[in-house]
């Protein structure tokens, strides 16, 4: 309280602390009432405090994803999780699956990598399955079959028929592809 004299009777206002800098810690909000304030940590943070110990108090950051059950709580299963300044992260613990942040609490969902141009190389049909997909020669190519981004670096070469002498020598072979 302060002391107004500006009344003919002299009368004791509240100080409203809140205007006063540095009344509240960093990563925090302050409430003015009478007699007091109370300083209210922001959202991942943690700790508040009342009155004038809060000049010397801090609002420390909260660990989000310091276990897994917190893990779990906050992003859900089969995720990783981040702790960042005053929050978290959440991303796929798996590849070959994508964050769906429209739903509470979040999901992974599987990536369908047969639908992104290029994942399996020329010649080749591809097969999407849970965290991941392969890739399959076609008839009259050689290379086998890859998965995932092994594929990204596989190649699927023309098989020479031709040379392998698959026709009979009164027949003319001709390769196709």
């Amino acid at each position: 309280h302060e002391l107004d004299n500006s009344d003919t009777i002299p009368v004791c206002r509240d100080i409203n602390e809140c205007n006063i800098p540095d009344s509240c810690p960093a990563n925090s909000s302050c409430a003015n009432y009478d007699k007091t304030y109370e300083c209210f940590c922001d959202t991942g943070f943690a700790g508040n405090c009342l009155g004038s110990i809060c000049h010397s108090f801090l609002c420390g950051d909260v660990d989000e994803c310091a276990t897994p059950t917190l893990v779990e709580q906050n992003c859900g299963i089969d995720m990783t999780c981040t702790n960042t300044h005053g929050g978290f992260l959440c991303d796929c613990k798996y590849s070959g699956h994508e964050l769906d942040k429209t739903t509470s609490p979040n999901v992974c969902r599987d990536i369908n990598e047969c639908d992104i141009p290029n994942s399996c190389p020329n010649n080749s049909s591809c097969t999407n399955f849970d965290k991941s997909y392969s890739c399959s020669c076609d008839t009259g190519f050689s290379g086998g079959n890859c998965t995932g981004e092994d594929c990204l670096s596989h190649f699927c070469q023309d098989i020479d028929e031709c040379a392998e002498l698959l026709c009979d020598e009164s027949m003319e072979c001709e390769n196709s592809i």
